[in-house]
């Protein structure tokens, strides 16, 4: 977390808000109290130091004249959930503060949900327990996503009435919601179920099909092989291969660099990338472009459908399968699930953290187990 920073000017200070916005605070002796910062950008819309230090002398003089310039008194009607919200939406619109998606998403989701019930309620008598409760029981049949979205719409609003000092405390980030995951473990879904399940055989059959993969059009067929064989062997979600450039290769040590911008972690991580592609990559870089654009992203499950259909493997898969593939051939190769996680840039934390102990040659030497096994020729 930033701390308060100060500034050429007497008793102005500044700090970064978490989407990095810089505010200008002000902190003051009064009767020889020394008072807490007060937040002038989020109080009189001071976005400037000079703007800042004139407020701080008008401010000073009311304070010594025994008035609390930042007590305000908000009247039950100001406090209904409905009325805070539709106020937000308005400032949101006039300052283009969300993309469209967004706003048209969290708007949708505000109307069906939250309009006629915690809506019509007080912030101030909003409770933990209510929307656990919501959580828990008005969603119960929808997924984690409806459940995330809950939470970051009362947390905007929530945390505002922090920084007013109406609410004492943020209680909406101290609850969680779990991720569920409906669809069923790939050996649940084999249709042959007369001999014993594995997830190395069907990565294998996959790799060994990629080679018999035509796209219909030419100047996708190697791509798209390329594409296929980055998918499967490194596992990582489709969404961020599509977005990475050749920048973010390092083609002497076959290496891929994601930053944080692509990841859905938000955190920049290492991983190798076999020697499948490599030919392509140094035939076509070309620092600042894409390295995936004969194809969309919406085509991709389709793209490893046919895949899947070329290969006769009997489990019905979708690209996102990839990454349970690898994860569980790991671990019947004998290494340690939580281990072997890493390769998929899943977080650990706590305890389990500090046991671990995964270096980076660990992850890698990981990988190169796993490809060296589905390059194996298949059994007959």
């Amino acid at each position: 977390m930033s701390k308060y920073e100060k500034t050429s000017k007497t008793n102005i200070y500044t700090k970064e808000t978490k989407n990095g916005d810089i505010h200008y605070f002000m902190r003051l002796k009064v009767q020889n109290r020394l008072l807490p910062f007060k937040n002038l950008t989020l109080a009189f819309n001071i976005n400037s130091l000079n703007k800042a230090y004139e407020k701080m002398k008008e401010l000073r003089t009311q304070y010594r004249n025994g008035i609390d310039p930042f007590k305000k008194i908000f009247t039950y009607k100001e406090l209904i959930l409905n009325n805070i919200w539709d106020k937000k939406i308005e400032e949101v619109k006039k300052n283009n503060v969300w993309r469209a998606t967004t706003l048209n998403g969290y708007v949708r989701f505000y109307e069906r949900f939250l309009r006629d019930t915690l809506g019509k309620k007080s912030i101030l008598d909003i409770t933990k327990k209510d929307v656990e409760d919501f959580r828990d029981l008005t969603l119960m049949n929808y997924g984690s996503t409806y459940k995330k979205r809950l939470l970051l719409i009362l947390n905007s609003i929530i945390e505002d009435y922090v920084d007013k000092k109406v609410i004492e405390k943020n209680f909406i980030q101290e609850i969680k919601v779990e991720k569920v995951v409906k669809k069923k473990p790939i050996s649940q879904r084999a249709q042959d179920t007369s001999k014993k399940f594995s997830h190395i055989e069907i990565a294998q059959t996959l790799y060994h099909a990629i080679d018999n993969y035509e796209a219909q059009w030419e100047h996708q067929r190697e791509e798209i092989k390329i594409f296929l064989y980055f998918l499967l062997m490194t596992s990582h979600r489709y969404g961020e291969i599509m977005q990475l450039k050749y920048k973010d290769i390092n083609l002497e040590l076959n290496l891929v660099k994601a930053n944080e911008k692509i990841t859905k972690s938000k955190r920049e991580y290492v991983y190798p990338y076999p020697q499948e592609c490599h030919d392509f990559f140094v035939k076509n870089y070309k620092k600042d472009e894409l390295i995936f654009t004969s194809f969309s992203y919406k085509s991709i499950d389709q793209i490893f459908k046919r895949l899947v259909r070329i290969s006769n493997v009997s489990v019905k898969l979708s690209a996102h399968d990839t990454r349970s593939l690898l994860l569980n051939s790991l671990g019947e190769l004998g290494i340690d699930i939580l281990k072997a996680s890493n390769c998929l840039e899943h977080s650990i934390t706590g305890v389990l953290k500090h046991y671990a102990d995964i270096t980076f040659y660990d992850k890698v030497q990981f990988f190169y187990k796993y490809w060296e096994t589905i390059r194996e020729p298949m059994s007959k």
